[in-house]
């Protein structure tokens, strides 16, 4: 649902939006704009979960320092016109030197994240079409990640967004890896590919 708004609000409100509507993401649009997804698909939250689980086991043994954040962490991105959007990726990763790098208002803590991540990953949840994945993913890139992977169950694919690169489509992948942003990283998707096979099955079978 995209509901406009009479005039922009903080994000104090619209983290008070969000507690009083469990079982929904909602973020802030251009324009003045609400945007509210249902996100409460068993495939899409088993899918998030185990991507942030392994993202955050390359992350300890790593060693790399930084910030991991799961579907609570928002970021604001200003468009220089004064339009912000407030969007939350399932699972992000902010390097140090973006971190250390981050804004007074960051630094004294709570609230959103005012910059963005440099790498993230959106899980399709059933509510989403593939043109507003692909547009979001497009606007990530815009304010600056540096790798970001929209996982599709529904069809087994991973298109990864890369600056100055065409997406690039990955049907049915058994892994991926962090490339040179999370060097090391090496994600197995194939149990995620195996959930959404039982989904499937499921739904035929009801």
């Amino acid at each position: 649902m995209r509901i406009p708004l009479p005039t922009p609000i903080s994000d104090e409100e619209l983290i008070k939006i969000s507690d009083q509507n469990p079982g929904w993401r909602i973020e802030r649009g251009g324009e003045c704009l609400l945007e509210a997804r249902m996100t409460s698909s068993k495939l899409h939250t088993r899918a998030s979960a185990d991507l942030l689980v392994q993202v955050g086991i390359w992350h300890r043994a790593s060693g790399r320092p930084g910030a991991l954040c799961d579907s609570d962490g928002t970021y604001n991105m200003d468009d220089g016109d004064g339009t912000i959007r407030s969007w939350a990726p399932d699972v992000s990763w902010i390097s140090q030197e973006r971190y250390d790098a981050r804004s007074a208002k960051d630094r004294r803590g709570g609230g959103f994240w005012n910059l963005v991540p440099d790498f993230l990953i959106e899980v399709r949840s059933p509510s989403d079409s593939l043109p507003f994945v692909q547009a979001r993913m497009a606007l990530w890139l815009h304010f600056g990640i540096r790798l970001g992977w929209a996982v599709d169950p529904w069809n087994r694919t991973v298109e990864a967004f890369r600056p100055g690169q065409e997406p690039q489509l990955l049907e049915h992948p058994d892994s991926l890896t962090g490339e040179e942003v999370l060097n090391g990283l090496d994600v197995d998707l194939r149990e995620l590919w195996q959930w959404a096979d039982e989904a499937d099955a499921e739904s035929v079978e009801a």
